[in-house]
């Protein structure tokens, strides 16, 4: 009977063993799902974070053109044209700030590649929230652009007058176009002058 128990003990041990076996292997398997089920949850919040930044490269290349076309009008106005220091202080201002956030992107597509990596779901949720908030900035910036476009077509008008040199024909490209200042201080021949 002794020898029967002897002989029973190691099948009792192969079986716990192999018990403890398969719950190894059942634990390190559920392991391995729930992290390629979280990798693949963090590449779609990924994807989408960059799918929802795409959506604005044409708008904000769109407004950058109308900012460059703008500041070529008003790199030429000369600065001390009366009425101009504040309108062009304001639009240099939206003009850098627009520099600022054609930035953001490229740094949001850098926040979301180490999210990905770290797996940090609460920057994800930040990334969200600064990716809605573009269009309200596109929405502000776009009309700062038309209220500058407005602002500058008197402007340019009254330097026609003002400074002819300011529109881009200098007088010596065309000797007659003379500064209106200077020909207002052409000196008149004395009434009294003998003629020669």
């Amino acid at each position: 009977m002794m020898f029967s128990g002897l002989r029973a003990l190691p099948l009792c041990l192969l079986l716990i063993t192999s018990s403890a076996t398969f719950a190894a292997c059942n634990t390190k398997s559920k392991a391995d799902a729930a992290a390629k089920q979280s990798a693949a949850e963090l590449k779609s919040s990924a994807d989408a974070a960059r799918q929802a930044l795409q959506k604005f490269e044409a708008p904000i290349v769109e407004l950058n053109a109308k900012y460059d076309t703008l500041h070529k009008e008003y790199s030429v106005l000369p600065a001390d044209l009366p009425g101009f220091e504040d309108t062009r202080a304001q639009f240099f201002t939206a003009y850098v700030t627009l520099g600022q956030f054609s930035t953001k992107p490229v740094v949001l597509l850098q926040r979301i590649e180490a999210a990905q990596k770290s797996g940090d779901r609460a920057e994800f949720e930040a990334i969200n929230r600064d990716i809605a908030t573009i269009p309200a900035e596109i929405g502000i910036l776009d009309k700062m652009a038309l209220e500058s476009l407005h602002k500058v077509i008197p402007l340019k008008k009254a330097a026609e007058t003002y400074v002819p040199e300011a529109l881009g024909q200098t007088a010596c490209e065309d000797p007659k176009a003379a500064p209106a200042k200077q020909a207002a201080n052409k000196k008149l021949p004395a009434k009294n002058a003998r003629p020669q």
